[in-house]
């Protein structure tokens, strides 16, 4: 699964790595957490940028993918731990950030565990790849979604649009929303590789899963265009102190 995860999940714009680092004023002198990093994919994006970064992965093939990956970096630390008991120590990262993985954790133990491992000033980032809507592709897409898989509640956990979470956690409830375009263009293979690492898509021996597969294919054909479908995506920040 690590491996279908990292071949197919999409990336991240190079102008959200440059808006953090001016946002936060990031230097090479500085430490970023990367919480619930899974394969590295985020990571590697602040790494190439010069900071350190300590990866935090609690899934033992997530994070042996990610050391593979990334232990290139002078800057690359791996733990392995939940996101809501890290043990890096007090006020030791200049930024945290959490991509796609923020609905997974326990809100109120992960902002204590945030507040605590923050240098004073520091910030948290929010990060997801998220569908745009309204749309015609994404509302038969997610119908398909509904339809096939018990666990889907929504593209990204239908946790962008969760203003409730994101008050509870950013100090005074106070954050930054910046946007930015991330159109994902796939042929067949990719198109359904993305949708089968999402967590929610039924696994190969659920009945669902062909039918799931059959009617993604359907899907393909009826929106691609030259043997390549471009899902309308963007990428969320949601960027403030804890």
């Amino acid at each position: 699964m690590a491996a279908v995860y990292d071949q197919y999940r999409p990336g991240y714009p190079d102008a959200l790595a440059d808006y953090l680092f001016d946002k936060v004023d990031l230097s090479a002198e500085s430490r970023a957490a990367d919480i619930g990093a899974g394969t590295g994919i985020w990571s590697e994006m602040l790494l190439r940028r010069g900071c350190a970064v300590v990866c935090v992965e609690p899934n033992d093939d997530m994070r042996a993918l990610a050391d593979e990956k990334l232990t290139q970096y002078s800057g690359f630390i791996s733990v392995g731990a939940p996101a809501e008991h890290t043990t890096l120590e007090d006020a030791s990262v200049d930024l945290i950030t959490v991509a796609q993985a923020f609905h997974w954790f326990a809100e109120t133990a992960f902002r204590a565990e945030a507040a605590r491992i923050l240098r004073p000033g520091g910030k948290a980032a929010l990060i997801w790849n998220s569908r745009k809507t309204p749309d015609a592709f994404t509302d038969e897409n997610r119908a398909l979604c509904e339809t096939h898989c018990p666990d889907f509640k929504g593209f990204s956990g239908g946790q962008t649009q969760n203003k409730r979470a994101f008050a509870s956690f950013f100090k005074d409830g106070e954050y930054t929303l910046k946007v930015f375009d991330n159109p994902q263009r796939y042929d067949l293979a990719a198109f359904i590789g993305r949708h089968l690492s999402a967590s929610y898509a039924p696994k190969e021996s659920h009945p669902a899963h062909a039918p799931f597969v059959r009617d993604l294919t359907a899907l393909f054909e009826k929106h691609s265009r030259g043997g390549i479908i471009t899902m309308p995506c963007d990428t969320r920040c949601f960027l403030g102190g804890v």
